[in-house]
Order: structure tokens, then C-alpha cells, then sequence
């Protein structure tokens, strides 16, 4: 479900936004007026019944947990010291082997 909120910009003037939180993501899309922010949440309620989430850029992005875990020991390596990256390794292993 969509909602309206109001932000202030730097010079003070008053701009809508329509944010749409779904699978834990949340976007904002500025719409201007208050009039123009309930136009473009009733077409995000329309998509939410049709099921049509790839169009605004917030469909919920499924992935497998074998990629998750490649991306995390990549993570790991780069910014981790040798003793951090091997424990955390046997723990991967660990539950990929579970």
C-alpha cells in the first residue's frame, strides 16, 4: 500500500512524495502537489491489484540462496583480515553442507 508523505526543500517550498514499501523495499516517488501525489498513489494502488510491480522498479527481486552466499564470501574477502575470511567460510560451508 502506498502512502503520501510531505517533504520541505531547501527554499522552504513544500513537495509530495508517494512511497511504496514492499519485500522490505522502500521507494519514493516525488510527485509535486498534493493533488498530483493522490493521482499517481491511486495508478501504484491500481498496480498493486494487477500485479503489475516490474513497471515502477519495486517488484521483489527473488534469489537463490547459492548466489547470496558467493556474493557474501566475495564480500568477506575484500574487506576482511585472512582469520575473519576463514571462519566465516567454515560457516558457509557449514550450512551449505546442513
Amino acid at each position: 500500500m502506498a502512502s503520501i508523505q510531505s517533504k520541505k526543500n531547501k527554499n522552504g517550498k513544500k513537495t509530495h512524495c508517494v512511497v511504496v514499501s514492499r519485500g522490505g523495499i522502500r521507494k519514493w516517488f516525488l510527485a509535486g502537489t498534493y493533488n498530483e501525489a493522490q493521482i499517481l498513489k491511486r495508478e501504484i494502488d491500481s498496480l498493486e491489484k494487477s500485479q503489475h510491480w516490474e513497471k515502477p522498479g519495486i517488484a521483489v527481486k527473488e534469489k537463490r540462496i547459492d548466489d547470496f552466499f558467493q556474493e557474501y564470501a566475495d564480500y568477506i574477502r575484500d574487506r576482511s583480515v585472512p582469520g575473519t575470511v576463514k571462519r566465516y567460510l567454515s560457516v558457509i560451508n557449514t550450512f551449505i553442507t546442513f
